[in-house]
C-alpha cells in the first residue's frame, strides 16, 4: 500500500503554481516592480569630419547633415549650437550665403530654427533653462568674463559682467573654462570651478544679478580627477558631475563616478551619487566631455579605450558602461546627451 504523500509536500507544487500565475498576472497589469528595459537615449555628437551624428541607445548612428558646428546645449529634444559662416567664391567675388549664428536643431525630426543671434568669436558651451525658454553661456569681452543669457522666444538678451561682481577675480576668470548649470526652478546659474587641490562653485542669480562663490569639499588631488563636460543641477537640489577615480593620487583607474553637491548646504560635502566601471575588455585611456540626462540618474562621455575612441553611456545601478558608439573611423567628440 502506497504512503500518503505528507500535506505540505502535496502543497508545494500547488503554491509554486500559484506563485507563477500571481507573477504573470502582475507583469500583465503593469506591475511597478517586474524589471523594466532601460529608457532610451539620445545622443548627439561630432565626428572626425566635424558632421553632426545622433545616435540612439542601441542603433547606429546617424549623420544629420551638420558640419562644423559648436554645440553649446541640449534640452527638450532641441540642440543648441553656432553655424559657422559660410562664403563662397564665384568669378572673382565672394559672397556671404550664410552668415551664421545660433541654431536649434530638433532630433526628432530634423528641423533646423533660425535664431537671430550671431556667432561670436568666443563661444563656449551653455546650458538651457528648464523652461527651454532661456541659454546662458559665458564669453570674454573687454578683458571681462560675461554671462550671456539670451530668450529663445523673443532673441532678447542681456550680459552680466561676472567679473565685476565677483571678489574673488580668479573664480570668475575660470567660469570660461566650465559650463553653466541652471537651478531646477531656472532662477540660478552654477559654475563648479575645479582647482589642484579641490573645487569652487560659483552661483548667478538671474533676478538680483549677485554672485557667491563657495568652496566645494572635492578632494581633486588624491581621490578624483574631476571632467569636463556639462555638469546637471537635479530637482532633488543636487548638482552632478563626472570625475575619475585615482587608484593612487598619481594613477587614475578605469572607474568613473557622480558625484553630487547640495548647494543649499553649507559645507558643500561631495557625495558618490553612482559609480561604474569600464568593461573588462577595455584598458581606458582618456575619459572626457560628459553631458546628463534631465534626472542626472544616466551620463554619456567620450573615452579613449584599446587605441579607439567612443561614446558610452553610465546608467545608475549598471557599474558597467554602455557602449553606443566605439569605431576608429568616426574619433566621436563632444558627446550631448539630448534630454
Amino acid at each position: 500500500m502506497p504512503r500518503p504523500i505528507p500535506i505540505h509536500a502535496r502543497a508545494r507544487p500547488l503554491t509554486a503554481l500559484t506563485l507563477a500565475l500571481a507573477a504573470a498576472l502582475a507583469a500583465c497589469d503593469g506591475d511597478s516592480t517586474a524589471p523594466q528595459p532601460p529608457p532610451e537615449i539620445s545622443v548627439a555628437f561630432l565626428d572626425n569630419a566635424q558632421r553632426l551624428n545622433t545616435v540612439r541607445s542601441g542603433g547606429e548612428p546617424a549623420l544629420t547633415g551638420l558640419k562644423g558646428i559648436v554645440p553649446i546645449a541640449a534640452a527638450g529634444g532641441k540642440l543648441a549650437f553656432f553655424a559657422p559662416r559660410v562664403v563662397e567664391t564665384s568669378s572673382g567675388h565672394s559672397v556671404v550665403v550664410d552668415s551664421g549664428g545660433l541654431r536649434l536643431y530638433h532630433i526628432a525630426d530634423g528641423r533646423v530654427d533660425t535664431l537671430p543671434v550671431p556667432r561670436t568669436s568666443a563661444n563656449t558651451p551653455g546650458a538651457i533653462s528648464p523652461d527651454g525658454k532661456t541659454i546662458v553661456y559665458a564669453r570674454v569681452a573687454s578683458d571681462s568674463v560675461w554671462l550671456v543669457s539670451i530668450r529663445l522666444d523673443s532673441t532678447g538678451r542681456d550680459s552680466a559682467n561676472l567679473s565685476a561682481h565677483v571678489e574673488d577675480s580668479p573664480a570668475a576668470e575660470q567660469a570660461i573654462f566650465s559650463t553653466p548649470a541652471f537651478s531646477p526652478d531656472g532662477e540660478r546659474v552654477a559654475f563648479l570651478l575645479p582647482n589642484l587641490v579641490g573645487m569652487q562653485l560659483m552661483q548667478y542669480e538671474l533676478r538680483t544679478r549677485r554672485v557667491e562663490v563657495f568652496p566645494v569639499r572635492v578632494p581633486t588631488s588624491t581621490r578624483y580627477a574631476p571632467l569636463k563636460g556639462w555638469p546637471r543641477w537635479t530637482r532633488d537640489g543636487s548638482i552632478r558631475f563626472l570625475v575619475r577615480e585615482r587608484s593612487t593620487p598619481q594613477r587614475l583607474s578605469d572607474t568613473l563616478a557622480v558625484l553630487q553637491i547640495f548647494p543649499s548646504i553649507p559645507e558643500h560635502h561631495a557625495v558618490v551619487a553612482y559609480r561604474g566601471a569600464a568593461p573588462a575588455n577595455l584598458s581606458m585611456s582618456v575619459a572626457d566631455i560628459y553631458s546628463f540626462d534631465e534626472a542626472g540618474t544616466a551620463v554619456a562621455f567620450a573615452m579613449v579605450a584599446n587605441s579607439q575612441a567612443g561614446v558610452f553611456l553610465l546608467r545608475r545601478g549598471a557599474r558597467v558602461f554602455e557602449e553606443m558608439v566605439y569605431a576608429p573611423d568616426l574619433t566621436p567628440v563632444l558627446p550631448l546627451l539630448v534630454p
